[in-house]
């Protein structure tokens, strides 16, 4: 805004002071309000620029919410109206709370103590257990620094309710909308799915920034849990709390807000001395009438299409480019891109034109990434993918392009030839999968590496002979030159992305995730937005899909949330495709695990049972023979230097480490666990073998199925014990049973164990409560 410029004022009183953000078809003001003598803020929606519906669904959504709670750390809201005249535009009033965001704070070099981090946790927690007990539950859906400010006497306010969920309201799907920050996001909203626990882990990443002053994507990942424990000074307590607020998995979170601050407050009682903070109340001197600012917000369903603006800047049908292009048919249009079919009018050669409005791009990674598709399509010799015939640009008065015009693919996309009833069999649907991984051995087998990043069914397109094309290398990213980052952009389409791609990174395992659910599509058809979702990001499909239990397992490997669980490479995949007639599946038992055969682990799966045979001390022997070496080295080089005795004393030394070896390898071999779960639920039996017949019990533990609630690693005390989770009422406070013996002595083989526990008890209690609701008696 000029500072010479006469100040905007909007609806006859609200006077716009200063621009706090701006944004491509949106502004936040600082407003006076000259009827009240009041600051207010004022969020400006500008229909005339906007360029999805579900930016202005998401701006009346806010109104509606905020016009719905009354909470003295949330700002309330004041006015909702339309643009007078001319403008186009749709205007929210809220009161200007007092505060600095906290990411200010900390950037301004505030050293937050554990103590001040505690009073912020518990203050947050009874916002969010005012939000989740509404009816319906409201979700914040993108709490972070930003969206907290922290005034002068200690008190935090939540703002920016525009990410915010009504829980009832779209549960079951939630559309493909993804709303969050990357880094603060949890898990599960990457599958497009928020509940109350998604506002506890953006607390519990927030609390870690405030703790080590650094932003999540600069703190170690490893399997999607952040470790931060190096970067933080506090307690064990508090690290173990924070840790339980971001967990991957929903069940192994806390259940609710009210059960967090329950906790925090339990295992530090020291800091409750400083819950006196003034008392948190706000006198408001501008009542407004709520249910009247109600009654004028619109309707969620209006329809509202006509506010959209008219595209005149498509090219018609016949019109001519660079006198050698004449365009045939409009594919589709972006708020920028517009992709045609045309032909050369030399030689009548059907070709495909992709248009860049450099007027219109908002950002300049959209001229990346074209030119990036330009240099990439340079290189492509593979029959079943484009190759780059023509790159120009024209520069006019009131137009400025950039063209790329690529060879047109023979075929019909997916999408289309699924809706047209086309549905292969297993044996074709393998020969396509072939087929795919030929075209994706091809791509990450080059110099620089090439990544698609955008697999899915509107990208592959399937011949009159059911050959399938790659298109679409707008996305792609080549390897060697991204690598170290690659910035922010996320690249890739909601469902069919992989899971490390929301934060920024694409392997060439990427590329096999899309086209595991590309085929699952076509298995199903249903979208994965449409399938149920498995621990942590993995997708349940085995309900809605019918084919061989080999293709079952082939298919859980390429769309597996772990990159380490996936195939390493196309190569493998499309080698263990061919092969999956030849794999062994006995009893329901997957006969694959993540590892090489251990004898001390055997897993029977049924679909009435888990069972689980361990010898979880099996393996200590190799601990003790590395120990025993290095004793034997260094004892064999002293003896050996004593005349006469020292031979024999470097045999005694060798043979008394043996002896210690091949005993404590018998006691390995005579330790054995036992885990069942069933319908009934968990039973855990651990025993010895006597060396003179019978068995030595070491422990028993035996919990109802209802009562388990998740399964987790305990690493305290002894590594790798199995640590349950159980509440035998919802009223109650939740327990761990640990297991007094290993089960695994790595924990990779441990971690899986866990996960399978864990699939297999949703599993029994999904079944348990289908049973209980056709025969409630």
């Amino acid at each position: 805004m000029n500072e010479n410029a006469q100040p905007l004022i909007i609806q006859g009183h609200y006077r716009l002071d200063q621009c706090l953000a701006q944004g491509s078809d949106s502004a936040t003001f600082l407003a006076f309000n000259q009827e009240t003598e009041s600051s207010c803020i004022v969020k400006e929606l500008r229909l005339g620029q906007l360029e999805r519906w579900k930016r202005l669904e998401l701006f009346r959504r806010e109104a509606r919410t905020l016009a719905n709670l009354e909470h003295p750390q949330i700002p309330a809201l004041l006015d909702y109206f339309e643009g007078e005249g001319d403008s186009q535009s749709v205007y929210l009033v809220t009161e200007k709370v007092p505060g600095i965001p906290l990411n200010q704070k900390i950037q301004e070099g505030l050293g937050l103590s554990e103590e001040f981090v505690y009073l912020i946790a518990v203050q947050v927690l009874q916002i969010l257990s005012y939000l989740h007990h509404l009816h319906p539950p409201v979700v914040h859906r993108d709490l972070k620094p930003s969206n907290l400010l922290l005034d002068e006497a200690g008190c935090v306010y939540l703002i920016d309710f525009g990410g915010v969920q009504e829980l009832l309201h779209p549960e079951g799907g939630g559309g493909s909308t993804i709303i969050g920050t990357f880094g603060y996001m949890a898990p599960e909203q990457y599958s497009g799915r928020s509940v109350p626990q998604t506002d506890l882990y953006g607390l519990g990443v927030t609390l870690i920034y405030l703790l080590s002053g650094l932003e999540p994507q600069q703190i170690p990942n490893p399997e999607m849990l952040l470790d931060f424990r190096p970067f933080v000074e506090c307690s064990e307590r508090f690290s173990n709390w924070i840790e339980q607020l971001i967990l991957p998995s929903l069940e192994q979170r806390f259940f609710s807000a009210d059960e967090a601050l329950e906790v925090l407050q339990a295992i530090l009682p020291v800091y409750t001395r400083t819950l006196s903070l003034p008392a948190i109340q706000k006198a408001t001197s501008q009542a407004i009438d709520r249910q009247e600012l109600k009654d004028r917000l619109p309707e969620k369903n209006s329809n509202e299409e006509r506010l959209l603006p008219v595209q005149n800047w498509v090219l018609s049908v016949g019109e001519v480019l660079n006198d050698l292009y004449q365009i045939d048919k409009v594919l589709s249009t972006g708020s920028s891109s517009v992709t045609y079919r045309a032909h050369k009018l030399s030689v009548q050669t059907p070709v495909i034109v992709k248009e860049l409005h450099f007027n219109r791009m908002e950002h300049w990674k959209g001229y990346e990434l074209f030119e990036r598709e330009m240099r990439i399509l340079e290189r492509m010799r593979h029959a079943r993918t484009p190759r780059l015939l023509d790159f120009f640009e024209i520069q006019q008065a009131e137009r400025h392009c950039f063209y790329l015009v690529t060879t047109l693919l023979p075929g019909m996309p997916l999408p289309q030839r699924l809706r047209s009833g086309w549905r292969p069999s297993e044996n074709r649907l393998r020969q396509l999968a072939d087929q795919m991984l030929d075209i994706l051995i091809d791509l990450h087998e080059r110099e620089p590496q090439i990544i698609h990043r955008d697999i899915k069914p509107s990208n592959i397109l399937i011949d009159e002979q059911d050959h399938p094309a790659l298109v679409d290398f707008g996305a792609v990213q080549e390897i060697l030159r991204e690598e170290g980052g690659g910035g922010s952009t996320i690249i890739g389409t909601y469902g069919y992305m992989a899971p490390e791609q929301f934060w920024g990174q694409a392997t060439p395992q990427s590329d096999l995730y899309g086209l595991g659910v590309t085929l699952l599509h076509i298995l199903s058809g249903r979208t994965p937005n449409e399938m149920q979702k498995a621990e942590g990001l993995g997708l349940d499909f085995k309900g809605y899909i019918q084919c061989s239990e080999g293709l079952q397992w082939w298919l859980s490997k390429m769309v597996a949330p772990q990159v380490s669980d996936r195939f390493h490479s196309a190569r493998e995949a499309r080698k263990k495709l061919a092969e999956i007639d030849t794999m062994r599946f006995e009893r329901g038992v997957q006969a694959y695990f993540p590892f090489k055969p251990d004898p001390a682990i055997e897993v029977e799966d049924t679909p009435e049972k888990l069972v689980m045979h361990l010898m979880p001390t099996y393996h200590d022997y190799k601990t003790l023979m590395a120990v025993l070496l290095g004793v034997d080295l260094v004892g064999g080089m002293f003896f050996s230097a004593i005349p006469g005795l020292g031979p024999l004393l470097v045999i005694s030394l060798l043979a008394a480490s043996g002896i210690f070896v091949a005993i404590h390898r018998s006691e390995g071999l005579r330790t054995h666990m036992r885990i069942e779960l069933s319908m009934q639920g968990l039973e855990l039996r651990s025993w010895k073998d006597s060396q003179f017949g019978g068995t030595e019990p070491i422990e028993n533990m035996t919990l109802p199925l209802q009562a388990i609630e998740a399964f987790s690693l305990d690493q305290t005390m002894v590594h790798n014990r199995l640590q349950v989770r159980i509440r035998h009422h919802p009223t109650d406070h939740p327990m761990l049973c640990k297991s007094r013996l290993p089960i695994s002595h790595q924990q990779v083989k441990a971690k899986f164990l866990v996960q399978r526990l864990q699939v297999a008890v949703d599993q029994y209690q999904r079944q348990r409560k289908r049973l209980q609701e056709r025969n409630p008696f």
